[in-house]
C-alpha cells in the first residue's frame, strides 16, 4: 500500500498542474472572445448611441468593419487555438472553444440585426449572451474549485 502513495500524489500534482495549464488557456480565450464582442457590439452601436436599437450604423458600414476588423481577428483567434479543436470536454479549454463559437454566434445575429433591424435578433442576442455567461460561470467554478 505504501507503494502505491507515491504514485498516487504525482499522478493527482500532474492533474492540477495541467488544469491550471487549461485554465490559464480556457481564460485567455475567454478575454479574447469578450474583447472581440465587445467591438463588435460598439461597432454596431457607433460612438453616439446608448443602445443598440439607437444605433445610426448602416449595415454596410458594420460589414465593412466586419471584413477589416473583426475576420482577421477571430481568423487569428482561431489559428492560436486550432491545436485544441478536438479536445476533450472535461477540459476547461472545450469551454473556451465554445466562446469561440458563441462569439461567431453573436457576431452573426448582430449581422442580421444591423441588415434587418428586425427586433427578433435583439433576442437572438440576449440568448447568446445568456449562453456565454453560463459558459464563463462554468469555466470560473472549474478553474477556481
Amino acid at each position: 500500500m505504501t507503494k502505491l502513495t507515491p504514485l498516487v500524489l504525482v499522478l493527482c500534482s500532474f492533474s492540477v498542474s495541467a488544469m491550471t495549464n487549461d485554465c490559464k488557456i480556457a481564460v485567455q480565450m475567454f478575454n479574447e472572445t469578450g474583447t472581440l464582442i465587445s467591438q463588435a457590439t460598439e461597432a454596431a452601436k457607433g460612438k453616439s448611441a446608448a443602445k443598440l436599437s439607437q444605433s445610426k450604423i448602416t449595415a454596410q458600414q458594420f460589414n465593412s468593419w466586419l471584413q477589416r476588423s473583426f475576420s482577421p481577428r477571430m481568423s487569428q483567434a482561431l489559428d492560436k487555438y486550432s491545436n485544441y479543436q478536438s479536445i476533450s470536454s472535461e477540459s476547461p479549454i472545450f469551454l473556451g472553444n465554445v466562446l469561440l463559437l458563441e462569439t461567431n454566434n453573436y457576431v452573426d445575429a448582430l449581422k442580421n440585426y444591423m441588415s434587418s433591424r428586425d427586433d427578433q435578433q435583439i433576442q437572438i442576442l440576449k440568448e447568446v449572451m445568456a449562453r456565454i455567461n453560463t459558459t464563463y460561470s462554468t469555466l470560473k467554478k472549474d478553474c477556481e474549485g
